[in-house]
């Protein structure tokens, strides 16, 4: 049987409610000139490097 376990960095994005967090892209209109990343895409790694 295999255990598995979440890794702490799973678990910080888990405090993020997304659809909050793309309600709030919508509003402010942050992708309107995005060419790469994405927002959400963004966010995950600035949290994985900085976090």
């Amino acid at each position: 049987m295999m255990v598995r376990h979440a890794s702490l960095f799973s678990q910080l994005l888990a405090f993020f409610d997304r659809n909050k967090f793309k309600n709030l892209v919508v509003k402010h209109k942050t992708e309107k000139y995005s060419k790469g990343f994405k927002s959400w895409q963004h966010c995950d790694l600035s949290t994985y490097f900085y976090g």
